[in-house]
């Protein structure tokens, strides 16, 4: 990745719109067919649409990718 991005939590990510963000958080829930819902470090949930090849494999992942207007982020 060639361009600095902003770390995140869920206060944040309006901050952030259209912008490339990563985001720290502990897994919820996996939601078919490509949505995971996280903890942030602030405690709030944010869900991310998963590339389709995306594997999360441990309980805390980091995320890059796109703040979506409903504050949602699409992981690159």
């Amino acid at each position: 990745m060639d361009k600095a991005t902003h770390r995140v939590d869920s206060s944040m990510l309006r901050d952030h719109t259209g912008e490339t963000v990563r985001l720290v958080g502990k897994v919820l829930q996996l939601q078919p067919p490509n949505r995971a819902l996280l903890e942030a470090a602030d405690g709030g949930q944010v869900t991310v649409q998963l590339t389709n090849d995306s594997t999360i494999g441990t309980r805390f992942v980091e995320v890059i990718g796109r703040v979506l207007p409903d504050g949602a982020v699409q992981e690159f």
